[in-house]
């Protein structure tokens, strides 16, 4: 009789996964391996939502209770971190900054030699000169024995920018549970839109990204309110609104059309929100202004017609007017007529709507993840 064969034992380090971004990557995470693998989350952080996500799906965890602000427990959290995982895991696999300092060094000082950690952000650190951030990447990359890079653009900067070996970098995307995101009811939305007055009658423009000026959100709002000066008959909803642009973005809306922009500052039931939208718009300001960038299969596999700046995985998969309309970064102008091209041509959404749809199911679902995960682990 054979035996049956022992699952390899893997350790994942989460900081707080409050984040909508981060907790819905983490939940693709446990979908993708929960049923090959022998998993445990660490959080160092403790969030109600998660961990009752990991308790209903039987996953095993651990609170750390983290306390980012102080040396002393720093090194108390390493130390009692390691000795969690010393003689328990084969694979360590931590996520974001917090989780890398503690769990990294946590792995390396109780012996575990497969350490691996997934790359969420881009240039970000080298672009506004945070040096300290930089060295402390440097030191995740070389104790590193894997990085996962979402996309072409991260692996780029670790190699370029950071002398990271092209043989220890692993092009990863994120998975997406692509069946869940069509569960969302006509109820579901019809909340959606009595809760924020999105009108029935208008054609809405739909933005889901901070207003942080790496994500372009001036040059969605500078766009459509050309488009709305030349005569269509659109609303914009622009949700995750807030971040270190805020102050500039709301004082225009103030100032023009006021009675055509809806923000959102959060909204759990996101999916529900995409199916109020008709037109979707992301333009980031540069190639390396996204890590990966969730909103764009989220909104191509919800069969919207999308805007999009090639930046991120959209550098690898967007199709000018074949599974999105492609604009330039940093041009209201090209927004204002992409965003025409779509109100007028319904051809057009719906080509493009489907293409996208047909494009993200086959790259992004979760059993290619899971499959590609474990080629990575058996690997190391």
């Amino acid at each position: 009789m054979d035996q049956k064969v022992k699952k390899i034992r893997v350790a994942h380090i989460v900081p707080d996964s409050g984040n909508r971004d981060r907790q819905i990557h983490y939940e693709f995470l446990c979908h993708a391996l929960k049923r090959n693998f022998d998993l445990h989350f660490f959080i160092l952080k403790n969030n109600l939502n998660f961990r009752k996500f990991l308790e209903f799906h039987q996953i095993p965890w651990t609170l750390l209770d983290y306390n980012p602000t102080g040396k002393l427990d720093m090194i108390q959290t390493i130390w009692r971190l390691c000795g969690l995982l010393r003689n328990k895991f084969d694979i360590v696999h931590s996520h974001y900054f917090d989780g890398n300092l503690i769990g990294l060094s946590a792995a390396k000082l109780a012996g575990i030699e497969r350490r691996v950690y997934t790359r969420h952000h881009n240039t970000y650190y080298h672009e506004i000169g945070d040096n300290r951030t930089i060295r402390f990447n440097r030191f995740f990359n070389s104790i590193s024995h894997k990085i996962i890079a979402p996309c072409l653009s991260v692996s780029r900067t670790l190699q370029n920018l950071e002398n990271v070996q092209p043989n220890k970098i692993e092009v990863l995307y994120h998975p997406f549970d692509i069946r869940f995101m069509e569960r969302t009811s006509e109820a579901s939305t019809g909340k959606i839109r009595m809760k924020y007055n999105i009108p029935t009658d208008k054609m809405i423009i739909g933005a889901v990204s901070s207003f942080h000026h790496i994500k372009g959100t001036e040059y969605i709002l500078d766009g459509f309110l050309k488009a709305v000066d030349s005569g269509l008959d659109i609303m914009l909803v622009m949700a995750n609104a807030h971040g270190d642009n805020e102050n500039s973005i709301f004082e225009k809306i103030g100032r023009h059309h006021p009675d055509r922009v809806i923000t959102i500052k959060y909204e759990n039931d996101i999916l529900s929100l995409y199916q109020c939208f008709d037109i979707f718009v992301h333009t980031p300001v540069s190639s390396t202004s996204e890590a990966f960038g969730q909103v764009y299969v989220e909104a191509m596999s919800m069969k919207l017609p999308c805007i999009f700046t090639p930046a991120g995985i959209m550098e690898e998969i967007g199709r000018d007017n074949e599974n999105c309309l492609l604009v330039s970064f940093k041009n209201s102008d090209e927004i204002a007529d992409a965003i025409g091209k779509l109100y007028r041509e319904q051809h057009t959404r719906k080509k493009i709507s489907e293409q996208a749809r047909e494009h993200v199911c086959g790259k992004f679902d979760l059993q290619t993840f899971q499959h590609n995960l474990k080629d990575l682990y058996d690997s190391m």
